[in-house]
Parts: C-alpha cells; sequence; structure tokens
C-alpha cells in the first residue's frame, strides 16, 4: 500500500485541541499524510512516536497543535504545539480534531481510515 498524500490547508490563529495520546496520534497521522512538518522540519509521526518528552506526554490532555500555521514563526505547512490555555490566552481560535478535517476537503472518513490504517501497519521503527 502506497502512503496516502492528502492536501491540507492551514488555518491561522487555529489551534487543535487533542485530548487524548490516541486523538493527538491519529492526527499526526494525517499532517504526515499532508507532508506538514514540526517547527524544525521533523516528520509529524517522528515526535509523535518518541517515547518520552513529546508534546502529548509534556501537555497531556491540555495539548494544542497548530492548524498548519506556526504560531512563533508564522510560517505555513509547519507547526509547533503548547498547551490549550497559551492559545486561549493568545486570542487563537481552539477547535476539536474533528472540525479541523471539517474544513480540509481531503479529509474524509474514507481517507481518515485509509491513512491510520497505512501507518498502524508501518514497523514501530518508521
Amino acid at each position: 500500500m502506497e502512503k496516502p498524500i492528502i492536501k491540507l490547508n492551514p488555518l491561522e490563529k487555529t489551534a487543535i485541541h487533542v485530548a487524548t495520546e490516541k486523538s493527538f496520534k491519529e492526527l499526526m497521522n494525517v499532517f504526515e499524510s499532508g507532508e506538514w512538518a514540526w517547527r524544525g522540519g521533523e516528520t509529524p509521526r517522528s515526535k509523535a512516536n518518541q517515547s518520552s518528552r513529546n508534546p502529548w506526554d509534556i501537555n497531556g490532555e491540555n495539548t494544542c497543535v497548530d492548524a498548519g500555521f506556526d504560531y512563533k514563526l508564522g510560517v505555513k505547512g509547519e507547526f509547533g504545539f503548547g498547551n490549550k490555555n497559551l492559545y486561549l490566552k493568545e486570542g487563537w481560535k481552539v477547535i476539536l480534531k474533528e472540525e479541523f478535517y471539517e474544513t480540509q476537503p481531503d479529509v474524509t472518513p474514507k481517507k481518515i481510515t485509509e491513512i491510520n490504517s497505512y501507518y498502524d501497519n508501518l514497523p514501530q521503527t518508521q
């Protein structure tokens, strides 16, 4: 199976709240298929699969991820993360990943299933 590739549209001043580790990892799968990168160039899944100090481990149920418009650098297609309260304090809109998906024409329930199936079947080292 080939890696699914999708087009994602960044949302300015918007953060995606991922209250569970599973939700965070699923969003990273979608970002990886959208060919977005963490600030600094790492692939989305590289940080999500770190055994310690991954973004969800740091902020837990308050984890938010930039919606494709880097909070600190203002670069489209790159993203960072932070605590939900930071984004709210800065006046950013905070949405759930499902709300983000609704803004993305390429992200359908069928496509999400395909993406997650692809990454679930990769060896753990990738």
